[in-house]
Parts: C-alpha cells; structure tokens; sequence
C-alpha cells in the first residue's frame, strides 16, 4: 500500500496529476459554494419534485 508521503511526491513530480487534484479540489469547493448560495432554490426544488 502506498504511504502518504510518496503519493504527495509522486503528485508534485506530475505536473498532469497535480493539475487533475487541483481541478478536482477546486471543482469540490466551488460546488460546495454553489451549493452554499443556491442551496434554498435546490431544497425547494426537491420538495416539488419530491410530492
């Protein structure tokens, strides 16, 4: 099993594989904010969705 430390390091060498866990970070808390401004509307939605 790989350790911690040498995933990072395999990370920082890769520069793809740094730019896919950026992206893939940003995506999650630009969703989360998203989430966070419009999270009313989505409830409202569900509810009308959900009867």
């Amino acid at each position: 099993m790989f350790s911690f430390k040498k995933i990072n390091f395999l990370i920082g060498r890769n520069k793809v594989l740094q730019k896919l866990a950026y992206s893939k970070t940003y995506m999650f808390y630009s969703m989360k904010m998203i989430y966070y401004k419009f999270g009313w509307l989505l409830k409202l939605i569900k509810k009308y969705l959900i009867r």
